[in-house]
């Protein structure tokens, strides 16, 4: 990135040798972590202001990025000319996380998350999961059915998300979500598993699944747990 830009957003690819990182320009570069090289350059922001969020997807060949104008965007890694823009939100987005192979998770500052459904390009379903802003989600990578959620008051909750047919039966295959099998239309089931409040008396800011474990890990502004 240039001299007078910084970094604003990071996100690391599953093999923890490159980084995504996002800056106050609006520029995206992947760097090499052994080497602290910049492996690869991607264009500006198409608004030209900085990007506030980066994902890198589980195919880890994509990667989503929002920005200051709160657009959301589409890139791909092997073809960085490629750009696609999503939906624009009706409110600001604060976090992301991927969920499953062809789907994002958007956390908005109305407390609504937004699964956004990237083979069909389109919002599959809105979900009202706190009273106040998402300020974290995380998505657990050993279980494509669960993720976690923090909000700006310091409360946490672990989400389970399936698909259920018209009918009432259900489906644990996140992949397939929202599919129509046989004419029969699924749509998505969000169960809250549980639910803490005031985990922390701050905006939790960061969250991940620890892996081999049932743990997850809190961060907030002034400490941890």
């Amino acid at each position: 990135h240039s001299d007078d830009s910084i970094v604003t957003a990071i996100d690391i690819k599953s093999n923890g040798k490159l980084a995504l990182t996002g800056s106050s320009s609006g520029t995206l570069s992947l760097v090499n972590l052994k080497s602290y090289r910049v492996v690869e350059t991607f264009a500006t922001t198409k608004a030209g202001v900085g990007v506030r969020l980066v994902c890198i997807l589980s195919d880890e060949a994509r990667f989503v990025f929002v920005d200051q104008a709160n657009r959301v965007e589409l890139r791909d890694f092997s073809n960085k000319e490629a750009e696609l823009l999503l939906d624009q939100p009706a409110v600001k987005v604060t976090c992301i996380t991927t969920l499953g192979v062809d789907y994002v998770l958007l956390g908005c500052e109305n407390g609504e998350l937004l699964l956004f459904n990237l083979h069909f390009k389109q919002y599959e379903c809105e979900h009202q999961a706190h009273s106040e802003a998402v300020s974290q989600v995380k998505s657990d990578a050993s279980s494509l059915l669960h993720f976690v959620s923090g909000s700006a008051s310091g409360c946490v909750k672990l989400w389970h998300v399936s698909k259920t047919r018209e009918s009432g039966s259900t489906s644990q295959n996140i992949n397939s979500l929202f599919c129509s099998l046989g004419g029969a239309k699924f749509t998505p089931l969000w169960t809250e598993v549980w639910s803490h409040d005031n985990v922390y008396p701050h905006p939790i800011t960061a969250l991940t699944f620890v892996p081999d474990s049932k743990d997850i890990m809190i961060g907030s502004f002034y400490g941890n747990k």
